[in-house]
């Protein structure tokens, strides 16, 4: 059994399934592997037999291939692309790994192994600091994309204020917009962080990201940032609208000179964690759920074991 990915988001959620297993992964792209080296995954080329993998346009290299869903679990009313849960064009896949039963029931079937990447893992909280992320320019659905382009103008005035009242601001972004959103944190002064960094900040702050939702579970203060013209009327779930129900939202770039006060505020971080938890499933146990699983599935494929 192996694991192969081609994104570095990829390899974080399968890193702790491919050590748990002594599985190497096939790096499918130049930056995968680094970060697999990085997380203590050997690299090794394909060899064969089925392969696990954490995207959909992975799983189309391969003839025996298991999924697993990676990130909070988000998929939108009004799109059917197979990256989403649900989506078409995924009868090729033989196992999901899914993180809870609406993720499975989306697919139609599934595993409800819970969520492999937090498990065991502790992020020390860093105070005063406070980090911003941004997704990409998804474009499935109007709520799929980023908030950014409508933020950008608006927000440096916001930092200065931030700055003055003590806080350390760092800035991510997800992987398929960083090659515009780094250089931009750069020219207004804000140090890029990588996504562990990100998660370790007291206050997270970002538009539609799974670091939002792991921030809840780590009962970070966030404060979700939307874009005017995502549509308030329609209930996607997850990000839309529930997380920003029980965490601080600001809704337009008009509204962001309460940034600092926000940041400030408290809220009910145990009822956040809650609902993260509804999201993410059960997070303890979930490496061991996944292999057991695996261990499964790759008895029945013609290339047997790991």
């Amino acid at each position: 059994m192996q694991v192969a990915a081609s994104q570095p988001h990829y390899v974080r959620h399968l890193a702790p399934i491919a050590r748990a297993m002594g599985a190497g992964l096939v790096p499918l792209g130049p930056e995968a592997g680094r970060a697999a080296l990085a997380a203590g995954v050997p690299l090794e080329p394909f060899a064969g037999g089925p392969v696990l993998v954490a995207g959909w346009v992975d799983s189309l290299r391969f003839p025996q291939v298991a999924l697993m869903e990676h990130g909070a679990g988000q998929t939108y009313l009004d799109a059917r692309h197979p990256c989403y849960a649900g989506g078409k064009g995924r009868d090729h896949i033989s196992l999901f790994l899914c993180q809870t039963p609406d993720i499975a029931e989306r697919n139609g079937s599934g595993e409800v192994i819970g969520y492999p990447a937090l498990d065991g893992v502790r992020i020390p909280v860093e105070r005063g600091r406070i980090g911003f992320t941004w997704h990409w320019d998804c474009a499935i659905s109007p709520e799929a994309g980023t908030a950014w382009h409508e933020y950008a103008a608006a927000l440096p005035a916001a930092l200065a204020r931030l700055t003055a009242a003590g806080w350390t601001v760092v800035g991510h972004a997800h992987p398929r917009i960083a090659h515009l959103v780094r250089p931009w944190w750069e020219s207004i002064g804000v140090r890029w962080v990588d996504y562990r960094e990100l998660l370790a900040c007291e206050v997270v702050v970002c538009d539609n990201s799974t670091a939002g939702c792991e921030a809840m579970w780590l009962r970070r203060r966030v404060i979700w940032l939307s874009a005017t013209h995502w549509r308030r009327d329609v209930e996607h779930g997850r990000r839309f609208w529930e997380w920003p129900r029980v965490c601080h939202h600001i809704a337009s770039p008009r509204d962001i000179g309460a940034l600092p006060e926000l940041a400030a505020l408290d809220y009910d971080r145990e009822a956040a964690r809650r609902v993260a938890e509804r999201a993410l499933g059960e997070v303890t146990g979930a490496v061991a759920r996944a292999v057991k699983s695996l261990w499964a599935w790759a008895s029945t494929r013609p290339h047997r074991g790991f």
